[in-house]
């Protein structure tokens, strides 16, 4: 998962795992 903040909000909608994401967010 890419540590930066700006590709997480892309990430989110392609990765289903939102627990991770939320702690890059």
């Amino acid at each position: 998962l890419p540590t930066l903040r700006s590709g997480s909000t892309l990430t989110f909608l392609v990765h289903p795992n939102i627990t991770h994401l939320s702690d890059y967010c």
